[in-house]
């Protein structure tokens, strides 16, 4: 899996694409790479992850997503931009209904996302 992060600080933005096939060695890296980034004023921030070209997950990521669920339930706003495939869409929107306090924002297009922050 790759993950590039862009910064917009007129809007306090973080905006992750994420693509291709997660193993769960890698994405535990990535999951703690991330909370090594993030700082106090996290709630101050809006956190934007685009799943468009996403890969199917394996089972065992699942929980790892949850996990991902969790810290973004910490930002202050969560913008969910849904992957080209139909089964990983599944796979995010199921995992987030089982991650109590997620208010994540799921949206279809990259788009879409950055017409409600307006970029």
């Amino acid at each position: 899996m790759e993950a590039t992060t862009k910064f917009y600080n007129e809007g306090n933005i973080i905006w992750v694409d994420l693509e291709g096939f997660a193993s769960l060695e890698l994405t535990n890296q990535k999951v703690a790479d991330l909370k090594a980034t993030l700082g106090p004023h996290i709630a101050n921030q809006t956190i934007v992850i685009d799943s468009t070209n996403l890969a199917v997950f394996k089972q065992e990521i699942l929980p790892v997503l949850a996990e991902c669920y969790e810290i973004y339930s910490k930002f202050g706003r969560c913008i969910m931009v849904e992957a080209k495939k139909a089964i990983v869409n599944i796979q995010l929107h199921n995992t987030a209904k089982k991650v109590e306090g997620f208010t994540g924002q799921f949206v279809k297009t990259t788009e879409e996302a950055k017409a409600i922050l307006g970029l």
